[in-house]
């Protein structure tokens, strides 16, 4: 620590810093009656490699820290090291003079620092400081920035209303590394800000509470804090300095005097070499020190070579004490040698006991053969443009800033504004004096307004945007117009047509009408939005609108058509609301207005005549859905029936018609399972018939049945993906079946409103019901290898059943349920179906097992948010299982039947779709009978 003081009296600094910068309290005695009182709550320096990620302060980050002991002194030195980089840190104290007075006293700390590593090291830091002025009783303050020689100064004021006003102040300033444009400054309130830059945020080139953007904070006082942050990117070996002030005054802000400052300009900008005459580069000293000499070092470039285009200079230059120019002067070497012209460019070096401006640390003079060439000059401009003003908020108006040709040195210009017709504050936000920046071979910025939308209805508005203070260049076309265009049009609603009505195919249709009609120019196209809400819904009850209407040219009326669309589902009558926003349009009459849709589709779900054997639905609600019943009838032969929906009223699959090539792979791809039968014994009517399946359909689908014989829809599909050919199929259909004969009848049963579907002596009667409480658990049953429990909708509970396994068989045979993790299979443990060790985990994984008998077993419980799998024993127990064959093996004397046909040795399906939740098995090695009621199990949900 140090303990840092310049002289006591009105004016004086009395600090106590760490050997890394940071400090608290700094008592500052102001000039006049008040006492020295502390003014410092917290000053530190934020650091992080790379330009992301959290920051954090380099007084906790610091190591090898050494530092002398320093008490009652003007100046410290200290060394530290922060993530690979070396830190050398000079601090000093001195005085702020104005007119032969001490106005006030300053802080410099001078970090130099190094790359010692043998890889480049980006990074930043980041000045925090959070003043607490309370000389006038409270911590709640102002402040503002402004720019002295090409340098910003953040500052804080204890009193006062404008950057003008006297006051006790202190300010804050950073130099050092790349010059930024954005995310370099702000100003804002402890401790948020602090908070954002140790979170690693960006800061926001702006001022918390300047409303009217002459930089200075005009809202309610509030405990300021202001920050600054500087990106380096530094070489191996390399070394650069980072300096950041504290200035601590009395009096008027913006004539703060501040610690000396060099900048050089081209007094004297070309140099000939055929008539001798020499180029002049003049630096300049601001803020001098009464008694102080320094020497300033250079250094210089350009295509022009030192010792062969110019005479050597020595690289420095020394203000004696009261000195405030100095001069480098380039002599042209005469070659006779045509090279045209050649430029030198002079620029500052960084060091110690004076800053550099960051507008006027380079220069640039150019040597030419004789005066006959003549360079054209450097010129900076801004171009006008024109803006819609909006209706709420603020809008970014960009202008652009040009260099004619590209420059070998920083250019840097102010642009501000003033006010036309548009008054900055409520039509836009005032510049004042921002600083463009071009890095050499830049030749365009961008400069930002904020223009204030309103709804008011004006005429167009300008304000005037102003270049000033170049340097290293001249002023081109330094006025630029921003016009700020009123695009506010009065616009009003009707209703010429309240009542729209869906229509079937057909009929003439009956749509609802909306007018929209607007004042103002009509010799422009106008777009405009609007929302559209209400108990129908965009795109499903009506035809989808994108919510933008568009006027013609010429035409003061646009019309938004409702085209009611027949969902063939009873909604009852809907509305749709048309509505602006009053935030962006002025509106002369109803901001909305209302349009019923009428339904014509009937209340109860009705199956339409079947046309060329496809079944449609109409009516209902949404979760309508077909019902089907396995009639009790004498069946010869086992059948699966399924069905699929088709494109058009002739049966077309994606443009393949029924009976062309490839329609009964496309049909049976499409086919969803319903259920299948049992064959003609006993058992088999006793517990077949009366079997039942609910599927979900949408209204207005065209659904078309198939039937097959002796096989199952899964059998079929393995057939077909190995070439072979799909047979035992017909088509509900006639032109889909080979003869194009029409082996299916549909029987209507008025009295109830459903068919009886006969494939031969299969008949299978289906209905539409409406609001049924669809059984648990079949949400997958009818995919292809879909025989499964599917309870994930039941996750985070219990589910409580009825299970109930009965059969035909000589064999003694098991079954059970297993945990899968999707419709595949898989278990738990990542096997998959036809991977060794399938089998085996499956059944040790099973949660419930049984033996078929004629009792159910009630109220079982199992947890909901899996699939549940079937597994059949064929003749034995689980446990036989595991001890026998548990790889499932072709000879094994007792195999394991499962839903996957991956998952059984064999290949073949032993399970059919009997019903909801009921699956008939067959329990012989190869398919043997394929009678599969060998087992047949059923579950029954009951929550």
């Amino acid at each position: 620590m140090a303990r840092l003081k310049t002289t006591a009296g009105d004016g004086g600094l009395d600090v106590l810093v760490d050997n890394t910068g940071s400090f608290s309290g700094a008592a500052y005695d102001p000039v006049g009656a008040k006492t020295a009182s502390s003014t410092t709550y917290e000053s530190d320096l934020a650091f992080r490699i790379g330009t992301s990620g959290a920051r954090k302060f380099i007084s906790e980050l610091a190591t090898n820290i050494t530092s002398p002991a320093s008490i009652d002194t003007t100046s410290t030195t200290s060394r530290f090291l922060v993530s690979g980089l070396q830190f050398e840190l000079i601090q000093t104290v001195s005085d702020l003079n104005k007119n032969g007075q001490r106005t006030g006293s300053g802080l410099t700390q001078a970090y130099q620092i190094t790359n010692p590593t043998s890889t480049p090291i980006s990074f930043e830091l980041v000045r925090y400081f959070d003043g607490d002025l309370q000389f006038d009783g409270s911590i709640a303050d102002k402040g503002g920035r402004i720019a002295r020689n090409g340098r910003d100064i953040l500052f804080e004021t204890d009193s006062g209303d404008n950057p003008f006003s006297p006051t006790t102040f202190v300010g804050i300033t950073a130099n050092g590394g790349t010059r930024l444009t954005s995310d370099r400054f702000e100003i804002g309130q402890f401790s948020s800000l602090r908070s954002r830059i140790l979170a690693g945020n960006p800061l926001s080139n702006a001022i918390q509470g300047d409303t009217n953007g002459d930089s200075f904070i005009d809202s309610a006082p509030y405990d300021v804090t202001p920050a600054f942050r500087n990106v380096f990117v530094l070489a191996p070996g390399a070394t650069t300095t980072y300096i950041t002030e504290t200035l601590f005054g009395s009096g008027v802000p913006s004539q703060v005097s501040l610690p000396e400052t060099i900048t050089v300009v081209a007094s004297d900008p070309t140099a000939f070499e055929n008539i001798g005459s020499s180029a002049t580069f003049t630096l300049n000293r601001a803020n001098a020190k009464a008694g102080n000499a320094i020497t300033v070092n250079y250094t210089l470039s350009g295509r022009a070579t030192t010792g062969t285009d110019y005479v050597n200079t020595t690289g420095s230059v020394t203000f004696l004490a009261g000195q405030e120019t100095a001069t480098v002067k380039i002599e042209p070497i005469a070659d006779n040698i045509p090279e045209g012209l050649e430029s030198v460019v002079l620029t500052i070096d960084d060091g110690f006991g004076y800053n550099l401006s960051d507008r006027s640390k380079q220069a640039r003079i150019t040597i030419a053969d004789d005066s006959s060439q003549i360079e054209l000059p450097l010129t900076v401009s801004i171009a006008s443009a024109s803006f819609n003003e909006g209706s709420t908020g603020t809008k970014s108006a960009v202008f652009n800033v040009t260099l004619n040709k590209p420059s070998e040195v920083d250019v840097t210009v102010d642009v501000s504004t003033v006010d036309g017709t548009a008054i900055a504050g409520s039509d836009y936000t005032a510049l004042n004096k921002t600083t463009v920046y071009f890095a050499p071979g830049e030749t365009t910025q961008q400069i930002t307004v904020d223009i204030t939308g309103d709804r008011d209805l004006e005429a167009d508005e300008t304000f005037t945007l102003n270049l000033s203070d170049p340097t290293n260049a001249d002023l081109g076309d330094r006025t630029a117009i921003g016009t700020i265009l009123d695009d506010d049009t009065p616009l009003s609603l009707s209703v010429s047509d309240a009542d729209a009505a869906e229509t079937k195919t057909g009929e003439t249709p009956n749509p609802g009408q909306f007018i929209i009609t607007r004042g103002g120019d009509l010799n422009k196209s106008l777009s405009v939005r609007y929302t559209l809400s209400g108990t129908s819904i965009n795109g499903a009850d009506y035809q989808r609108l994108a919510g933008t209407s568009i006027f013609a040219v010429g035409s003061d009326k646009a019309v938004v058509d409702i085209q009611a669309i027949d969902d063939k589902i009873y909604e009852g009558t809907e509305n749709v609301t048309l509505s602006f926003s009053t935030d962006d349009y002025t509106l002369t009459g109803a901001s909305s207005g209302t349009i019923s849709i009428a339904d014509k589709d009937p209340e109860k779900p009705q199956l339409l005549e079947p046309v060329k054997n496809l079944l449609t639905v109409e009516g209902g609600s949404v979760n309508t859905l077909l019902k089907f019943t396995k009639v009790p009838q004498t069946n010869n032969e086992l059948g699966e029936i399924s069905a699929f929906v088709v494109d058009d009223d002739l049966g077309r699959i994606n443009g393949i018609k029924p009976g062309e090539n490839g329609y009964v792979a496309a049909a049976i791809e499409r086919a969803t399972s319903i259920f299948s039968s049992l064959g003609n014994s006993a058992f088999d009517r006793q517990y077949d018939n009366n079997s039942q399946r609910y599927l979900n359909i949408t209204q207005g689908d065209r659904i078309q049945f198939l039937a097959i014989t002796n096989e199952t829809l899964d059998s079929v599909k393995t057939n077909i993906a190995a070439g072979k050919p799909a047979a035992n199929i017909v088509f509900s259909l006639p032109d889909a079946n080979p003869s194009n004969t029409t082996p299916v009848r549909f029987t209507l049963n008025s009295t109830n409103n459903n068919y009886d579907i006969a494939f031969k002596d299969l008949v299978v009667r289906v209905e539409a019901v409406d609001n049924y409480n669809l059984q648990g658990g079949t949400d997958l049953q009818g995919n292809s290898q879909g025989q499964v429990i599917d309870l994930r909708s039941y996750a985070g509970g219990s589910v409580i059943f009825d299970m109930r396994a009965i059969g035909d068989a000589a064999y003694s045979n098991f079954i059970g349920l297993y945990e899968v993790e999707d419709e595949s299979g898989t278990l738990a443990n990542g096997l998959k179906p036809g991977d060794a060790g399938y089998a085996e985990a499956a059944i040790k994984s099973a949660v419930l097992r049984t033996r078929f008998t004629s009792q159910a077993d009630t109220n079982l419980s199992v947890a909901g948010g899996k699939i549940l799998a079937p597994v059949v024993v064929a003749n034995g127990t689980f446990d036989n299982f595991l001890k026998q064959n548990p790889n499932n093996n072709a000879d094994g004397n007792i195999h394991a039947y499962f839903n996957y046909l991956g998952a059984n040795t064999d290949k073949v399906d032993h399970f059919r779709l009997l019903g909801d939740n009921k699956f008939g098995i067959e329990d012989l090695y190869g398919g043997g009978d394929r009678d599969y009621n060998d087992l047949v199990f059923q579950i029954t949900i009951k929550n």
